[in-house]
């Protein structure tokens, strides 16, 4: 896909880990946390506890992982990426992405912010 330096909170963030294996790694886990440019870790996601993530890594390939929507609040982020042994304990691989920027919802007189746009929805009954 194209690399966009630039995406709204309700769009998809959708991440290509691409690896080289010179030895097969079993089961590994792959972690990848998304930090805001302040140093914050605004989310983490692990394959260990996701179905369907029990692979075989060997020779070439990718991995992708999506945060559909991304949900963030307005910053500069990076994703960073770890692929640990099945033990999780052995880093075998790290990298992370370049700078990306999330633009929330104008919220312009808020003062906190916070790191998360959730998925809400409202109702209301008039009572009497």
């Amino acid at each position: 896909g194209n690399r966009v330096a630039q995406l709204q909170h309700d769009q998809a963030l959708v991440l290509h880990v691409h690896y080289q294996a010179s030895e097969p790694a079993t089961d590994p886990i792959i972690k990848v946390r998304l930090v805001r440019s302040d140093g914050v870790v605004v989310a983490m996601s692990t394959s260990r506890y996701d179905r369907g993530t029990h692979w075989e890594l060997q020779g070439r390939g990718a991995i992708t992982v999506y945060f559909d929507p991304i949900q963030l609040m307005s910053g500069a982020y990076v994703a960073e990426v770890r692929i640990i042994d099945s033990t999780d304990t052995v880093v075998l691989a790290s990298g992370q992405s370049e700078q990306f920027l999330v633009r929330g919802p104008a919220m312009l007189h808020e003062l906190d912010l916070g790191v998360f746009v959730p998925n809400t929805i409202w109702s209301h009954q008039q009572q009497g």
